[in-house]
């Protein structure tokens, strides 16, 4: 998040106050974008769940990542980002966008928490 903060010509710092973590610990707790997380993690495409548990209910990161994809792709394209610091970012976009099931090393995590902000 602080990364993506610092992208977008924010603080990284915003991600660690109140309305970083204050909005993680409201996702987390149970909110639209956890349900959908918990519904992903069961194997359930998008689709699926925003036709079936999630129909009618309006999920913000899924148009937040819509609305991000383009500009984090070509960032990853030109080299100003590198991909292998948003492996969790990548994954969730391959859901989103292509409506693929979600596929995630959590292990990857673990290598992209110092990994070079660039790729050049």
């Amino acid at each position: 998040m602080a990364r993506l903060a610092a992208w977008i010509g924010g603080r990284r710092e915003t991600a660690f106050d109140l309305a970083g973590a204050g909005d993680l610990h409201v996702t987390v707790g149970g909110g639209r974008n956890s349900k959908l997380g918990k519904h992903l993690g069961a194997n359930l495409a998008v689709t699926q769940v925003m036709e079936g548990p999630l129909k009618g209910e309006t999920v913000e990161g899924l148009d937040t990542g819509r609305s991000l994809a383009p500009g984090l792709f070509s960032a990853f394209e030109r080299g100003t980002l590198n991909p292998g610091a948003f492996p969790l970012a990548c994954a969730l976009l391959d859901a989103i966008l292509k409506n693929k099931l979600f596929a995630f090393d959590h292990g990857s995590l673990g290598t992209a928490l110092y990994p070079m902000e660039t790729t050049s």
